[in-house]
C-alpha cells in the first residue's frame, strides 16, 4: 500500500494538508466555511498528520492530546479523498495514528464522528457512545507498544 505519515513542515505541506479536508469535510458537505488558519492546528499538543501514497497527498487528520489527563486523545477531521476511499487508506491512517499515540503514552482514543462514518470506525474497535448532533461519539482503547 505505501502509505506514509508525515506531519506537515512546509507550505507544500500545510497547503495539501488544508486542501484535503476543506474538500472532504466541508465543501463535500455543501459548507463553505473551513478556516486554514484555525488555530487548534496549529496548537501546542495537537498534532497535525498528512497521508500520502507515493508522495501523493491522499488523506489528513488531526491528533488532539488531552491537557486533563495525557492518556486521552481526540481524533479530529479525518478525511480521505474520494477516489482514495474504500481502499484500506483509512484504516492504515487509524491504525498508524494509534501506534503514534500509542507511544506517546495515550490508551484511549476519542473520536465524534460523521453519522456517515460511523460504521466505519466501529468495524475498525471503535465503540459507540452519545449521539452528538449529527455525529457519533465513539472511543478505543489502545495498548502501550
Amino acid at each position: 500500500m505505501g502509505l506514509r505519515q508525515v506531519a506537515p513542515q512546509d507550505d507544500v505541506g500545510w497547503k495539501a494538508y488544508h486542501a484535503i479536508r476543506q474538500f472532504v469535510l466541508y465543501e463535500l458537505r455543501g459548507r463553505h466555511d473551513y478556516d486554514a488558519s484555525h488555530p487548534d492546528d496549529y496548537k501546542v499538543g495537537n498534532v497535525p498528520f498528512l497521508y500520502d501514497v507515493d508522495n501523493l497527498p491522499i488523506g489528513a487528520v488531526r491528533l488532539d492530546f488531552s491537557t486533563a489527563d495525557p492518556a486521552i486523545a481526540t481524533v479530529r477531521m479525518v478525511a480521505i479523498l474520494p477516489q482514495h476511499q474504500r481502499r484500506g487508506f483509512g484504516t492504515a491512517m487509524l491504525q498508524a495514528l494509534e501506534l503514534f499515540a500509542a507511544d506517546k503514552g495515550v490508551r484511549e482514543l476519542k473520536v465524534l464522528a460523521a453519522s456517515d462514518a460511523a460504521t466505519f470506525y466501529e468495524r475498525c474497535g471503535w465503540k459507540p457512545g452519545k449521539t452528538v448532533g449529527s455525529g457519533l461519539r465513539l472511543t478505543k482503547s489502545i495498548a502501550a507498544p
